[in-house]
């Protein structure tokens, strides 16, 4: 219990910090006003989209469940995959442990081998996140730097990371204690009574990267960014109601998942935050770009808690998300080809 006080309140100082990084020195009631306003259709369909991203994002994550030979129907992974985020929304990342605590009980899945299909799951965000960041910084090359800069200097942190000797010592500590880790566990004088445990996780870790539907998986990532895309597309349109260049909303996307992947709840303040680069980026104002980064935190805050507690709701009432045939874990189901 104590661990997850202090993880939800490190969570928390990192949503003020990116908070008061964003926020400092902005006209507050003016960008206010500028949310308030927004069209209620636009957001709509923005919302009808972000629907549609769970939906792609429990696809491609049941495709990984089921390379390690387990059947899950798409109802119950998405019922899983909902209470994750839901989570997610007001902790500090313990959703992966709620998403793989359900599908242990609605489809028998091993918790070991849902949480390695789970952290493989996010090497392949952070793999997509990179692909476009990497589109970005090749058409804003200058400006991209100047970003990456300016957060440095934000943070404070310039004169260290200029500092040749401050990362020759980071990179030295990282692999002796990565290394370390790994001597004393093969010898087993840490986590012994959880080896077995520990092994299966590593097993299902390594064969979520050996995916046997690949492209299929690829294309479900590919839908989900789209998905992403044309959420941001129209939660623009209801504050500014003008049109955007694709490289501009593709840069929102892109900065958004990246916010979206830092650890605080509900991507509080590090979404507006990296929505204020990406503006300032193409010379918008910091004041547009916080009215759209404060909106597109709210909606996704409330909609994945409107979207979860009515699942929730719905689960408890009638228990629709329950697998009727059930996986073993002495015999796995073997459906894959």
């Amino acid at each position: 219990m104590k661990k997850k006080i202090l993880k939800t309140l490190s969570g928390i100082i990192v949503a003020a910090l990116f908070l008061f990084l964003a926020l400092r020195g902005q006209p507050l009631n003016e960008i206010f006003q500028t949310v308030l306003g927004a069209k209620f259709g636009y957001v709509f369909i923005a919302m009808l989209f972000y629907f549609m991203s769970y939906v792609a994002r429990s696809e491609k994550w049941r495709i990984q469940v089921e390379n390690l030979n387990f059947k899950v129907v798409p109802k119950t992974a998405f019922y899983a995959l909902m209470l994750h985020f839901f989570v997610n929304s007001f902790t500090i990342k313990l959703g992966g442990f709620v998403r793989c605590g359900n599908l242990r009980k609605t489809a028998n899945v091993p918790f070991p081998s849902c949480f390695g299909s789970y952290l493989s799951e996010c090497v392949y965000d952070f793999l997509f996140m990179f692909i476009g960041l990497f589109i970005i910084l090749s058409i804003k090359f200058n400006e991209i730097l100047l970003v990456l800069t300016n957060f440095i200097a934000d943070l404070a942190l310039e004169k260290y990371f200029s500092n040749p000797l401050f990362i020759v010592i980071a990179v030295l500590i990282s692999f002796v204690g990565f290394f370390a880790g790994v001597y004393l566990y093969t010898k087993g004088l840490i986590f012994k009574k959880y080896k077995t445990k520990i092994k299966e996780f590593l097993d299902s870790l390594k064969k979520t990267f050996n995916l046997k539907k690949f492209w299929l998986f690829i294309l479900w990532n590919i839908v989900l960014w789209v998905m992403l895309y044309f959420m941001n597309y129209f939660l623009f349109l209801s504050l500014f109601n003008e049109k955007k260049e694709f490289i501009f909303l593709f840069t929102i996307t892109t900065f958004s998942y990246a916010a979206w992947l830092m650890p605080n709840p509900g991507g509080i303040g590090s979404v507006e935050y990296f929505v204020l680069q990406a503006f300032l980026l193409f010379g918008l104002s910091s004041e547009s770009a916080l009215a759209f980064g404060i909106l597109s935190n709210g909606f996704t805050l409330i909609s994945t808690l409107l979207f979860g507690f009515s699942l929730i709701v719905i689960q408890s009432l009638f228990g629709i998300f329950l697998q009727k045939n059930k996986n073993s874990e002495l015999e796995k189901v073997d459906i894959l080809p």
